[in-house]
């Protein structure tokens, strides 16, 4: 929408949408590549060999304070 859309900033409504919508990029982009972190160390080790997977914890973490992080702005 950033690259379709021209957006005259002059007027305080638009602007604002602008910048939730760069706001909007930012969280997903960060989801992302938690996500992406996340699938690759789930794909370490095996059934037994748990150690590849130590720092999976410390991701989870990351992506549950993301969560609570934001949860009072969705309300």
């Amino acid at each position: 929408m950033l690259g379709v859309v021209d957006f005259d900033r002059s007027v305080r409504c638009v602007a604002l949408l602008w910048q939730h919508i760069l706001g909007y990029l930012a969280i997903l982009c960060g989801s992302l590549l938690v996500e992406f972190f996340i699938s690759v160390v789930a794909m370490r080790g095996g059934i037994l060999d748990t150690e590849a997977r130590a720092p999976m914890k410390y991701l989870l973490y990351v992506r549950l304070g993301k969560y609570y992080r934001l949860l009072p702005l969705k309300l």
